[in-house]
């Protein structure tokens, strides 16, 4: 028997429709009861709009733009100088930033959102926050994704998820967002360690800031170099297209595909003083558009968050899974046609997979 759809109890009714009138200090409760460990469904079940007619699941449209990047590559100072050129593009923009977890209170300590918060005053169009990583590993909270979805649900246009800066290990960021941003700076390390850098393997677009440093040409001959030998294969053509000659670009063991027909994009930017800022937002869009365009394609985001959403129910079982589990790619394809939703098709796997 199916279990029950999850109802949101009559007390927090005053505040979901808070949140459905565009309270910001809805959207904000909401977010920390979430942060700490509250169970997402029913929030998410009430909140998010329903799909259009004859479209797939509106919750799932590309609008998350994952940020990493090791400490001290600038990652910050270069969301300051995204945030005004989004909103000149009259789109409205959400910042999440994962801090490192307080010691003391278990809370983040604030430090993005201290340098980012002069573009918020007065601004309807930006919102931004600090979330506590709650000793989860991988650069996120185990919470951040499901905290994307309700921002996504409350109707900003992007949402810019920047993660807390951990180093290699640092790859959930690509369960939780549709596009990934890899910023790195010179001093970034020498090539054995491009050899072991996960972080490439999984972006989408590269930012080489402070590219008005000493060392700006050797890391981009680097991470060419690195790319060119096979971190990434091609993106798979289209129904009936031929694939673009890419000989540089050799097989993934893993499988992985770029978002593009050959290298990803690098650009060069100076994070303090906006430069490159503007190129590098047309790749961010770009790479959305396709992502929209292509769901077919390996880093899909129905079934990354399919996936991503099914490890935080049963966390030590996903485990097990390998990446091409029959059940996970059925649910993942009737999610994607509007058959199910996203809650639904994770229930539906909790069960397919418990028996």
């Amino acid at each position: 028997m199916d279990s029950p759809t999850p109802l949101l109890p009559i007390k927090d009714e005053a505040l979901a429709e808070a949140f459905r009138h565009g309270s910001r200090r809805a959207l904000a409760r909401i977010i920390t009861r979430l942060d700490n460990g509250e169970d997402p469904s029913p929030w998410l079940q009430a909140l998010e709009k329903p799909e259009v007619a004859g479209a797939p699941n509106a919750a799932l449209a590309p609008r998350v733009i994952g940020i990493t990047g090791p400490p001290g590559a600038g990652k910050s100072s270069l969301i300051g100088c995204l945030i005004p050129v989004i909103r000149r593009r009259g789109l409205t923009v959400a910042v999440l930033a994962v801090d490192p977890e307080s010691p003391y209170t278990g809370g983040a300590i604030l430090g993005d959102r201290i340098r980012m918060g002069r573009h918020a005053t007065g601004d309807p169009g930006v919102y931004i926050r600090s979330l506590s990583t709650r000793g989860s590993a991988g650069g996120l909270s185990r919470s951040t994704r499901s905290i994307c979805r309700l921002v996504a649900a409350f109707g900003f246009d992007l949402i810019l998820l920047e993660t807390v800066g951990a180093g290699q290990a640092e790859l959930s960021v690509m369960d939780a967002a549709d596009v990934v941003l890899l910023v790195l700076v010179p001093g970034t390390g020498d090539s054995i360690q491009w050899e072991k850098a996960g972080q490439v393997e999984i972006a989408d677009v590269f930012a080489l800031n402070k590219a008005d440093l000493p060392g700006i040409d050797a890391l981009e001959s680097a991470l060419r170099s690195a790319l060119d030998h096979g971190f990434v294969s091609p993106c798979p053509p289209e129904a009936g297209h031929e694939a673009p000659a890419a000989p540089t670009l050799a097989a993934s063991p893993a499988g992985r595909h770029s978002l593009w027909d050959g290298l990803p994009p690098i650009v060069r930017t100076v994070g303090n003083e906006g430069e490159g800022v503007d190129e590098l937002l047309d790749h961010l869009q770009a790479g959305l558009k396709r992502v929209a365009e292509r769901p077919g394609l390996w880093r899909s985001p129905v079934r990354r968050r399919l996936r991503a959403g099914l490890e935080e129910e049963f966390e030590r079982r996903m485990r097990l899974m390998s990446a091409e589990h029959g059940p996970i790619e059925e649910l993942t394809e009737k999610v994607r046609t509007g058959e199910l939703t996203l809650e639904e098709a994770i229930q539906a796997g909790w069960r397919q997979l418990d028996m």
